[in-house]
């Protein structure tokens, strides 16, 4: 799909989990996707659920893929990999959370922070915002202070849930 101004950005519902197990407390989940563009500074996707992740949010910044995790009740969590994304060509992205670890991975290069505590959930019960927010307030499940992305994205994909 092609983000091409200030307006684009993908809503997408989440429909039931693929497996019973892959929602289990403490299983590990990935999100993963494939983007290109010559922003530097571009959100990618976010979510939130106030009663397990306050805000999640992947973005560019400084031509650089970032995810920055708010767990309620816990210190924010923030990586940061891959360099010179905005290059126009695809880049491959993998954002996974397992028991005391987040990683993620750029173009099969991984970064990871440890923390205490089981799995962060990923995917949550809200929508997945793509690329940017609706300019109508979406309440707190959608915030964006980030520039919105202009290029192209594909292959979205979820181990916990199926996606549309």
């Amino acid at each position: 799909m092609t983000f091409t101004g200030p307006q684009s950005f993908l809503v997408l519902p989440l429909l039931r989990a693929t497996e019973p197990s892959s929602r289990r407390q403490g299983a590990s989940a990935v999100v993963g996707l494939q983007f290109r563009t010559w922003n530097e500074d571009a959100l990618l996707l976010t979510f939130g659920q106030p009663q397990e992740v306050a805000m999640v949010w992947l973005y560019l910044s400084r031509a650089r893929v970032n995810v920055r995790m708010v767990p309620a009740g816990r210190d924010p969590v923030e990586l940061s990999s891959g360099a010179g994304v905005n290059d126009g060509q695809w880049h491959s992205v993998e954002l996974r959370s397992e028991p005391g670890r987040l990683v993620i991975v750029v173009d099969k290069e991984e970064a990871a922070a440890s923390y205490a505590g089981p799995a962060l959930p990923l995917i949550t019960e809200s929508q997945l915002f793509f690329g940017g927010c609706p300019t109508q307030a979406y309440g707190h499940a959608c915030t964006n202070t980030l520039e919105t992305f202009r290029g192209c994205m594909r292959l979205l994909s979820s181990t916990t849930h199926r996606l549309i």
